[in-house]
Parts: C-alpha cells; structure tokens; sequence
C-alpha cells in the first residue's frame, strides 16, 4: 500500500492571537460571574450560542435596515416596537421597501401618489426632508385620525403593501405609542448601533470563511485519503471473492 502523508502547517506572529486570547480570557471571567448569577439558568454552552444569536440579530438588523432606507438604531427599535405586535423584523422591513416605493413615486410626481400622502396631512416637503421612519411615525399618527376600518385598511395597503394589514395592531398605537416602544427597546439594551452592525457584519463574514477553510481542509483530506479508502475497499472485495472461491 503506498504511503500518503497529509502535512498541515501555520505560519504567522502568534503574539496578535495571544493579545486576542488574553482578552478573551477577561471577556470570559465576566461571563463566569453572569452565568454564576443567573443561577444556572444557562449553560456555558447555551450562553455561547444565545450570544453567537445575538451577533447574527445585529448583522441581519444592519442589513435590513440598510434595505429598508432607515438608520439600523431607528430599525432596531422600531423592530421591538412591532414584535410586541407580533411583526417580525422581516415585515417590518418589507413594510418600509413597500414605504419606499410609494414615497419615490411621489417624489417622481406621480399626482395620485402625491395626493393620497396629502389627504392624510403628510406634504410634499415632508416627503423630501423627513427618513422613512419619520414618515411611518406620521402615518402611524394619520391612521388613529381615521374612523373608518376599511379607509385605515386602505391607507395601510397603500403605503406598506401586503405587510400593511399586519401592522394595524401596532399602528393603532399611534406615534407616541410606538415611540414609548422604541425607548423601552434602548432601555433594555435591545439598540443596535451602526459600530455594533459593522462589526457583527465583520464576524459574520470571517466565521464564513472560517468555515470555507474548515471545508477545504476537509476536502484536501478526503482527497488524500481516498486512494486508501479505495485500496482498502478493493482488498476487502478480492479478499472475499477468493475466499468464496475456495
């Protein structure tokens, strides 16, 4: 059988990850007391990957934000404000690209688009000047204004498309309702800033290439092993088809 050797080896300065570990190390001791705590409520384990959850929360809030045209602390909170009305953060976001969509058109002129932001008291000037969120906060406003179930109906189908519906509960709430929401979410440290998203979206895509070199090393080892795996196989057969044979 020939011989096959798989060789690995690391190159570099270790004193970098030695500075990252020694960090980590007084990152951990925190987290020993915390979990000492919390009673045992969570498992060191448990603790690792609700934590790993929380960087991938913030990654996602800062990619949806991003798409939604709104700052990803506005997003972040407004996303609290909504679950309590059991909209997820997903809706929440095609609720503003809907949003989006409808503010453009009246930007662009469109008289109809124009005219039906007027009818609820939002000008073309707040339109220019104000973020989406702004405007949702003032929608939120305009809806409370409305008597009518299937007017409000209406106006939320409008402006937010079929996540519109969805977001009446939270809506009724009005701006202030939303906006006390949005302060509870930043009292109990739900905020995610744009450095805390920046850096999430960094792990995010630093473990993904963790991940690929995990892959690559897998297939490089299959690839040096399969000669004798297949070797090994064959014998096995001719081994039993003499043995049948005798």
């Amino acid at each position: 059988m020939a011989d096959n050797v798989i060789e690995f080896q690391i190159e570099g300065d270790a004193s970098g990850a030695q500075k990252a570990f020694g960090k980590l190390d007084g990152v951990l001791g925190g987290v020993t007391k915390v979990l000492g705590s919390l009673g045992g409520a969570f498992s060191a384990f448990e603790f690792g990957k609700f934590i790993a959850n929380q960087i991938e929360v913030a990654d996602q809030m800062g990619k949806m934000a991003l798409t939604s045209g709104v700052a990803v602390e506005a997003f972040s909170q407004m996303s609290h404000a909504f679950a309590l009305s059991d909209v997820s953060a997903e809706e929440l976001a095609g609720g503003f690209k809907f949003l989006n969509k409808a503010i453009d058109e009246a930007k662009q002129g469109n008289a109809a688009a124009q005219k039906s932001f007027e009818s609820i008291g939002i000008s073309m000037k707040n339109l220019k000047s104000d973020s989406p969120d702004e405007v949702m906060l003032k929608l939120a406003d305009a809806f409370t204004q409305i008597e009518v179930p299937a007017a409000r109906n209406t106006m939320l189908l409008e402006k937010f498309g079929r996540a519109g519906l969805k977001l009446a509960p939270a809506m009724e709430e009005g701006r202030a309702g939303i906006e006390k929401l949005m302060k509870q979410a930043d009292a109990l440290g739900l905020t995610v800033d744009k450095e805390f998203a920046a850096s999430a979206d960094r792990f995010g895509d630093s473990m993904q290439t963790v991940r690929a070199a995990a892959e690559g090393a897998g297939r490089q080892i299959g690839k040096a092993l399969l000669p004798i795996l297949q070797e090994t196989i064959d014998t096995l057969f001719t081994f039993g088809g003499t043995a049948e044979e005798s």
